[in-house]
């Protein structure tokens, strides 16, 4: 890929982000009209944090037909070792990628709350606090795991 094809694709993914945190902030508006703006950014960045940093490895590995289901996940890992591309990813890259799962967690989770309002209007706020706290516990899970599976990789190869 060119270097004016990457700054293409780039301004793309930007100008995509803007429709997804307007109907997210939209929709989350008709829920919770108080979490409509803190939404917006957060769908905005979330997107954004989680397509332009990616590229770095979707750009130097890239799947020939179709990838078999071991493959789709080895490329889903969040450890940096356990990546599918032949190099590591960079800390920053790794940092920004799980900021972007968290502001996705808290996207869902405003969701969840304000569709559980719609029939406990007292238990907006716990059922938020409820879902973020499981979401970030499997996130958390799923990093463990990936940094295990990259340990037992890099041991492995040293044998």
């Amino acid at each position: 890929m060119t270097t004016s094809e990457s700054i293409v694709r780039q301004i793309g993914v930007i100008l995509f982000g803007i429709p997804i945190a307007i109907v997210s902030g939209y929709c989350v508006h008709l829920l919770w009209p108080e979490m409509a703006l803190p939404i917006f950014f957060c769908a905005f960045l979330a997107w954004e944090l989680g397509n332009v940093f990616s590229h770095r490895n979707a750009e130097t590995d890239k799947l020939r037909g179709t990838a078999l289901f071991t493959e789709a996940r080895k490329q889903t890992r969040f450890w940096p070792n356990a990546y599918r591309s032949n190099r590591p990813a960079r800390w920053l890259e790794y940092a920004l990628n799980v900021g972007s799962t968290v502001l996705a967690g808290f996207v869902l989770a405003i969701v969840v709350g304000g569709l559980v309002a719609i029939v406990f209007p007292s238990m907006r706020v716990a059922t938020f606090w409820i879902a973020l706290g499981i979401y970030l516990c499997g996130t958390i899970g799923m990093i463990n795991r990936d940094r295990l599976d990259a340990g037992l990789n890099a041991s492995e190869k040293k044998d």
